[in-house]
């Protein structure tokens, strides 16, 4: 089995936060199931904000659930600059305890876009946000 395959390929940068899918390790080692949110690698301002920890999984944004990445990325996209939102997630290790947190979208220092990599080539290619 190639385990560079079982990897993210892609990741979704926002007001500084990097979110991609839970990797297979994160998935064994915390017995979450594949489609259960989007890992936090990196807070960033705005999930900081909000005192949103980098290791958490957002499983929805507002009433919208967001098992893939690009259901992360229409609900985020979706929100306009400086409106308020909620957001619900668990912290990896902590399964059973759902957190509801109000955030407050900042699109003004960071660049919001969904990055996909070209494991010919070995880089990474940004899509900007579709908002």
């Amino acid at each position: 089995m190639d385990l560079h395959r079982t990897l993210p390929d892609t990741f979704l940068e926002m007001s500084g936060a990097v979110m991609h899918p839970l990797t297979l390790h994160q998935r064994l080692n915390y017995e979450v199931p594949l489609g259960s949110g989007i890992a936090v690698a990196s807070a960033g301002y705005m999930l900081g904000n909000g005192y949103v920890p980098g290791n958490a999984v957002i499983t929805s944004v507002e009433t919208r659930p967001t098992p893939q990445l690009l259901d992360l990325e229409d609900a985020l996209c979706s929100i306009a600059d400086r409106e308020r939102f909620s957001v619900r997630y668990y912290v990896l290790g902590e399964n059973k305890r759902q957190v509801v947190q109000v955030l407050e979208m900042d699109r003004r220092f960071h660049r919001a876009a969904r990055w996909q990599a070209d494991r010919r080539e070995g880089l990474w290619h940004p899509t900007p946000c579709r908002a």
